[in-house]
């Protein structure tokens, strides 16, 4: 027994959940906000990048149906929704 207690004295004290103010399967404030800010950086990233072709996209289409780039058919303004 008395080798017991000896081999226990060696051992880091244990941190319990309580001493972390934390409960099992829990995740703590700070990594909630990590993650917030992660997931904002990507929604920003995500939506500039699919704003921009877009942007030129609609711009092409407005020279195209606004003749700024020569005559529209009949075909195609019907497209352009002319």
């Amino acid at each position: 027994m008395n080798e017991v207690m000896c081999l226990a004295c060696l051992l880091p004290p244990a941190i319990t959940l309580e001493q972390r103010n934390v409960r099992p399967g829990r995740v703590t404030n700070k990594e909630l906000r990590e993650l917030d800010v992660a997931k904002d950086e990507f929604v920003s990233i995500a939506s500039h990048q699919l704003r921009t072709p877009l942007t030129a996209l609609k711009g092409f289409t407005v020279c195209c149906s606004d003749g700024d780039l020569g005559p529209v058919n009949d075909k195609h303004a019907n497209i352009l929704g002319k």
